[in-house]
């Protein structure tokens, strides 16, 4: 599988495509299924029940695939896979899949999306002249996934990190970074102060933003299992990238460093306040991670047959659920 996504012919688009649509069949069958926004979502009308808008079955899955499209490009352009590749929409598709469930989660969808425009502004910190402009502009996207999720305005972390790793040696980065944070709210929260409104979301805020330290699995024992192998994958493929980065140059050295730390922010941010369908944002770093090992990788028969096992339990899990849903 690594040879035939390593490939970007049309027939590996098209495949994944009709992934895709399997995933979403469900929810577009019985909309009752579908993920909606968490009650921490400081968007106006977050509390919604178990309806669903059409506009979210319509624009969610454009958003899905754009985030895969523009994953792999970022995976091409900083030189984790090869020109040509594809494997690192394969992985995140299957990163995202593992749990039916979430499949369609919107909030996992919006903020995996933002996450990537992150990734993509914190790599071009080496661009020295356009440093406090990728900071501004990574934080304006942590603010907008922190609309949608309060606590993932711990993302900003990622972006210190990121302008550490760089050696921008100036400040400005780190103030323009913040500040690109709060010019979200200043915006949402001048709309709630003319609503009347700015008091009630203040508190949901401050209080969405404070650990809970009541960690608990509330999901059932099979999302329990689901969503700690992932976070076990993670780090296996962690490690495996920490071990290797003496090999590699130093801007790549840099960028994989930087999603190692990524991905351990995320479970972190999921461990911490105790959702740990968040886990699946890290399919972001991960994905990238694991088609950088995987296409270097000298012998790929064994990573072949699992990613096989993989693809197969993740197609027949969504065909149990399609099933349920008509």
């Amino acid at each position: 599988m690594i040879k035939y996504f390593g490939k970007s012919f049309l027939s590996r688009y098209l495949i994944l495509l009709l992934l895709m649509v399997l995933g979403w069949l469900p929810a577009i069958i019985d909309p009752t299924d579908f993920f909606i926004l968490p009650n921490e979502s400081l968007l106006i009308g977050e509390n919604t029940g178990n309806s669903v808008n059409l506009y979210w079955l319509v624009v969610l899955p454009l958003v899905m695939a754009v985030s895969m499209f523009g994953l792999n490009l970022l995976a091409v352009k900083q030189g984790f896979t090869g020109m040509i590749s594809t494997l690192t929409m394969f992985l995140y598709f299957l990163y995202l899949s593992a749990y039916p469930a979430y499949f369609s989660a919107n909030n996992i969808i919006l903020i995996g999306f933002l996450f990537i425009l992150i990734l993509q502004s914190i790599m071009s910190f080496h661009e020295r002249d356009d440093s406090i402009k990728n900071a501004f502009n990574s934080g304006i996207f942590v603010g907008l996934a922190s609309v949608f999720y309060p606590p993932a305005v711990y993302l900003i972390i990622v972006i210190w990190f990121g302008i550490l790793l760089h050696r921008v040696n100036s400040w400005r980065p780190f103030i323009a970074s913040i500040l690109g944070v709060f010019s979200n709210y200043l915006l949402l929260f001048s709309w709630y102060f003319v609503t009347d409104q700015w008091k009630q979301k203040g508190v949901l805020y401050l209080e969405s933003v404070v650990p809970t330290y009541d960690w608990k699995m509330e999901g059932n024992i099979t999302e329990t299992a689901i969503l700690g192998l992932l976070l076990v994958f993670g780090l296996l493929v962690s490690f495996k990238v920490l071990g290797t980065l003496a090999e590699k140059n130093i801007n790549l050295r840099r960028n994989l460093l930087l999603l190692v730390i990524a991905f351990f922010v995320i479970a972190g941010i999921s461990v911490v306040f105790n959702h740990y369908n968040f886990v699946l944002v890290a399919g972001v770093p991960v994905s990238l991670m694991a088609a950088h090992i995987f296409s270097t990788a000298r012998r790929t028969l064994w990573i072949d047959r699992f990613l096989v096992v993989v693809t197969a339990i993740v197609v027949l899990f969504h065909l149990f659920r399609l099933y349920h849903a008509t």
